[in-house]
Parts: structure tokens; sequence; C-alpha cells
């Protein structure tokens, strides 16, 4: 597993860090961010990210794949490893960071 065991998220606030150091993320970033590490190990289409972090239909898959894009280069920013956040290509993404304390979760 790729380390980010420094990453905080604060969902009440919508903020994040990673050691202490603050993580500039766009709310829709921050979202699409909590849902995937709400949810370690499982893979998760384009179209699911774009319904649970946004509550919207996806026409393309690209929206979400620039926000991942975004949000790799963010966790780069701070010295975070961006391998936490793998593609499955042509299926979605997955979190292969350590499991984190949050409350927004699939299955509910």
């Amino acid at each position: 597993m790729a380390d980010a065991s420094g990453l905080v998220l604060d969902d009440a606030s919508g903020t994040a860090s990673y050691g202490g150091d603050p993580l500039a993320l766009s709310a829709r970033q921050f979202d699409l961010l909590l849902v995937l590490v709400s949810n370690p190990g499982r893979l998760i289409t384009p179209y699911e990210l774009a319904e649970h972090a946004w509550g919207e239909q996806l026409g393309s898959s690209e929206t979400v794949r620039s926000a991942v894009k975004a949000v790799r280069a963010r966790l780069r920013t701070v010295g975070a490893s961006s391998e936490v956040l793998a593609t499955v290509w042509g299926l979605g993404f997955r979190w292969d960071g350590e499991p984190l304390d949050t409350a927004t979760d699939l299955a509910s």
C-alpha cells in the first residue's frame, strides 16, 4: 500500500491537509477524494464517482478523469504519494491508501 497516512479530510469544513500542510482542493476535488477514501480498495466507476461525489449523472467520464488527475497533482505538491489513487484502465478508480475515518460510504 502506498503511503498517505498523513492525509486528513474534514468533511464538516470541506478542507484537507497532509502532514499538517493544507491541501488545496476545489469542492469537487474534495468530494471526489472523500468518496474514494471512504471506500478503500473498492473499484469505483467514473459514473459512480460523479453520482456519489457530486450528485449528478455523468455524460462523459473525462470530467472525473480530469478531477482525479488534479487530485493526484495536489497530493504530490504536499509530498503525499499520488499512487494511492489508482486507475484501473477502462473501469474506474480505487483508493489504495490507508483507510481514513470518513463519513461517506457508497453502501448508504
